[in-house]
């Protein structure tokens, strides 16, 4: 087994071991299906479409604050009397230690030469936020040609990085608003995928 996939193991084994976070998990999902089996097909699509228009804005700020924090430390390797002004975050809260700033430049901010599917500095080599953005367009996109397959299938992938990408921060300890705000968008976006495939299918078996 490679380091990288033996930390996710071990961190895997962390996760579990904290029960609250299941009972949290299991209130969550309890509280999101007896709102969604409420949710007619055009009031899902809609609520679909906004979650997917405000992941991609936070997504778009987090290779904002990505950007603009490199160029930053950029700045302050080039000037040796910090001149500067410092990039502060609005997502980088002190009092309650949050900070995306550092959370989006860990290793894994960037999966794709994280785990060796693209060289490090390779052009397809850009942040989660960047995929974030690409895989809400594609959603928005699935849901207008009503593909609820290929749809569920999406959600489904996201879901299973949304879960790494969790459990890294537990983990972690790190604390990231936005982050969090999308693992919520996307565990939304693949409940309701469900409910859409399951309704989809009851219409088929119908006579």
């Amino acid at each position: 087994m490679s380091p990288k996939f033996a930390d996710l193991f071990q961190a895997l084994l962390y996760f579990t071991e904290h029960k609250l976070v299941h009972v949290k998990l299991l209130l969550i999902l309890g509280l999101l299906c007896r709102r969604g089996s409420r949710l007619t097909l055009p009031k899902m699509s809609t609520l679909r479409n906004n979650l997917c228009l405000l992941g991609f804005i936070l997504s778009a700020y987090a290779v904002y604050v990505e950007h603009k924090t490199n160029e930053a430390a950029h700045e302050a390797e080039n000037d040796p009397l910090n001149s500067f002004e410092p990039f502060v975050a609005l997502c980088d809260i002190e009092s309650i230690g949050a900070s995306c700033s550092s959370t989006f430049n860990l290793p894994q901010g960037k999966l794709l030469s994280y785990f060796g599917i693209v060289p490090s500095g390779h052009l397809l080599d850009v942040p989660n936020a960047a995929l974030g953005m690409l895989y809400y367009i594609i959603t928005v996109l699935l849901d207008q040609i009503q593909n609820k397959c290929v749809s569920l299938a999406l959600a489904c992938a996201g879901m299973l990085v949304t879960v790494y990408l969790a459990v890294l921060l537990t983990v972690l300890k790190e604390i990231c608003i936005v982050c969090w705000s999308t693992h919520v968008i996307n565990s939304i976006l693949l409940f309701t995928s469900l409910k859409q495939f399951w309704r989809k299918t009851e219409k088929i078996k119908k006579p």
